[in-house]
């Protein structure tokens, strides 16, 4: 057996060329290579695409009590910043800045690491006993009068928009495109910033609204203190 250099040497030897990254689309048509570049060049931080119809749009939105973000909030984003995050975001986006190689700079990091406000799955598992509820209430916690937390990113199939953690998570991708099961579209009301409705459009026959119905488990103590909650209690025995 000869030593652990000329083993070290040998191996070297075999995987030669094995730094050089490999073409991913090497075995991809030049029709869907050029239909790629012309997706990446859409897309990209500084089109007219991207200034036009994702500029203006915040990464992540409070709205009354509810929290909306694309794939989730941690409690390191709200020490971040959900105003400095929207505007690093939004000034990256518009940026027309690139790298050597012709590529757009990276993005900042709460849109490209594991934990990105994009990427994270902690609280929309399909499974609930997966979801990190604790995590979830704890970054609630740090946003003073938010109850609950909106999100996309996880096809929520079968099923389709649904509530757990007590109703502090509403996970809302149902999986419309037909790549990703082309499931029939579902919309999340939000009525009085107190009940979550669901409306379904399978529920009904084509062509028909769909019917409305309240996301089990996503209900908030009565407030009887302010209008609503007063009528609601003087009409109580009149509601069905």
């Amino acid at each position: 057996m000869g030593s652990m250099g000329e083993a070290g040497i040998g191996f070297r030897a075999a995987c030669e060329g094995g730094r050089v990254s490999p073409d991913p689309l090497a075995s991809v048509s030049e029709r869907v290579r050029s239909e790629l570049r012309a997706r990446m060049a859409a897309l990209s931080p500084g089109s007219p695409l991207l200034q036009r119809f994702f500029a203006d749009n915040p990464s992540v939105l409070r709205l009354g009590s509810t929290v909306f973000v694309h794939g989730g909030l941690l409690p390191e984003h709200v020490q971040y910043g959900l105003e400095r995050i929207n505007q690093e975001g939004q000034e990256w986006i518009l940026s027309p800045a690139r790298r050597p190689d012709g590529l757009p700079e990276r993005g900042p990091h709460f849109f490209h690491t594991r934990n990105a406000v994009v990427w994270v799955r902690e609280y929309s598992h399909t499974d609930p006993s997966i979801c990190d509820c604790r995590l979830l209430e704890r970054t609630l916690e740090m946003l003073p009068g938010s109850h609950r937390m909106v999100m996309g990113h996880t096809i929520q199939q079968p099923g389709g928009i649904n509530a757990t953690c007590r109703g502090k998570a509403i996970r809302v991708d149902v999986g419309m495109s037909e790549g990703c099961g082309g499931a029939e579209a579902e919309i999340l009301e939000i009525r009085k910033d107190r009940e979550v409705w669901v409306v379904r459009a399978a529920e009904e026959p084509a062509g028909k609204p769909g019917k409305a119905h309240v996301l089990a488990g996503t209900e908030l103590p009565a407030d009887k203190s302010g209008f609503w909650g007063k009528l609601k209690e003087a009409m109580g025995a009149r509601v069905a």
